[in-house]
């Protein structure tokens, strides 16, 4: 900001803080007010800072992390179809895999659908088996709180 403009905040605030004194006639009030208002400030700032401090840093890091895209798709574009070249005959069911993904541009939305995986069932859940401790506590469970007292709580 040049020069003009901070004379001009400062006339703004000054006719202000005059326009209050006018209606209200209580300069005590007002420098109480003044007085806070001034101490806010630094508050005010840090508040500021800290915020965009964190709104650059979230550029920063989405500014690196196009800049890292754009270096894997060039090392993928000059080394992976020689790379995938190489693994494929690693790949069990590789000559499965490649036919799916041989997408031929007069595909139609059948080809597509007919070439989709398809879904499996999830496996049965197996079946529970209770432990002893587990059924002797279901047990005392049904037979209420009083089966557990035994024949202790009798004799007291």
């Amino acid at each position: 900001m040049g020069k003009g403009k901070h004379t001009y905040l400062w006339a703004m605030g000054a006719l202000l803080y005059w326009v209050h004194y006018l209606i209200f006639h209580d300069p005590h009030h007002i420098f109480i007010y003044m007085l806070g208002d001034i101490a806010f400030v630094p508050l005010e700032v840090l508040l500021v800072v800290i915020v965009l401090q964190r709104l650059l840093h979230s550029h920063e890091k989405r500014a690196l992390m196009d800049k890292l895209n754009i270096v894997i798709g060039a090392l993928f574009s000059q080394v992976g179809t020689r790379l995938l070249g190489e693994l494929t005959p690693a790949v069990v069911g590789g000559e499965e895999v490649r036919r799916r993904l041989a997408v031929g541009t007069e595909w139609s939305p059948r080809d597509f659908a007919a070439h989709a995986p398809t879904p499996q069932a999830p496996p049965p859940p197996a079946p529970r088996q209770d432990s002893p401790d587990r059924t002797r506590s279901q047990g005392q469970a049904r037979m209420g709180p009083s089966a557990t007292l035994g024949a202790g709580a009798d004799q007291m």
